[in-house]
């Protein structure tokens, strides 16, 4: 089994707060949008719009 550790029942006093100053704003981070020009989504270099993982077969998980 484990040890058991008594920890004293103390009440610790809550640290005090810096007083608020001036306003606050909260912002939200909702990710990174990526949009691609038009005129280089057309033209691919040497692809021809396919995807290709260079002819190489997909590995399984193990």
């Amino acid at each position: 089994m484990g040890e058991l550790i008594a920890f004293s029942s103390k009440a610790r006093p809550a640290p005090q707060a810096p007083p608020a100053v001036g306003e606050a704003q909260i912002l939200f981070f909702l990710g990174v949008r990526y949009v691609r020009p038009e005129d280089a989504a057309t033209k691919t270099p040497g692809g021809g719009g396919k995807a290709t993982s260079g002819g190489r077969k997909r590995k399984r998980r193990a």
